[in-house]
């Protein structure tokens, strides 16, 4: 009965080593693609109400849908191949698939409640704007979450500077510069983080 005890309590602890909070995230690569694909659309957009490019506002929903439709199908994709990775079932990358599937469900959510009411109660277009201010604190918080999970200390650097740049989204609030300024910040705060995660990745090929 001694011997089972310990043999149980062996077991425990190599099922949680497995499990090991410490373990490389594998969702660099999903990242890395939104991220793209976000600083495309806001530099789009900033670009068309600047009259850098001189095609019709209009035209935006566009790119807006194109976001959707490759950002989704590149999820799925991207997410299964990051499923088969080693340590994709650990707390860490456990925790870092929820948070950031749930901010996404957040931005959608005021994504589609700006858009009705711009829609059907004539709303400004410029309600579109606030959604850069609240995505860099979302992702401040996410960035906050998965570092005390998972121990990877430089994200709390990731979730200052979304925190930065939540704060210059405000200041800058209902002008086109916001959106050349979610352009950059994207790049600093989605793009590089997703390119050192995917350096990171146990057996990395890029």
């Amino acid at each position: 009965m001694v011997n089972q005890n310990v043999i149980d309590d062996l077991k425990y602890a190599r099922d949680l080593a497995q499990e090991g909070v410490n373990t490389p995230l594998v969702g660099g690569r999903i990242g890395l693609m939104w991220g793209i694909l976000l600083a495309i659309v806001f530099f789009a957009q900033w670009a068309v109400l600047s009259k850098v490019l001189t095609i019709p506002v209009s035209n935006l929903i566009y790119f807006w849908i194109a976001f959707a439709v490759i950002g989704g199908a590149g999820t799925a994709l991207l997410g299964r191949k990051a499923a088969e990775m080693e340590g994709a079932h650990s707390v860490g990358n456990k925790v870092d698939g929820t948070v950031w599937g749930m901010f996404s469900l957040m931005m959608g959510t005021l994504f589609l409640g700006v858009l009705l009411n711009v829609a059907l109660n004539s709303g400004s277009p410029t309600l579109f704007s606030v959604m850069l201010p609240v995505g860099f604190a979302g992702q401040a918080l996410a960035y906050g979450l998965v570092a005390r999970i998972s121990k990877i200390r430089w994200m709390n650097l990731a979730m200052l500077a979304n925190c930065l740049c939540s704060i210059i989204c405000f200041v800058f609030y209902g002008s086109v510069t916001v959106y050349l300024i979610g352009s950059i910040g994207v790049i600093l705060t989605v793009v590089i983080p997703s390119l050192i995660i995917i350096k990171q990745e146990p057996n990395h090929d890029v």
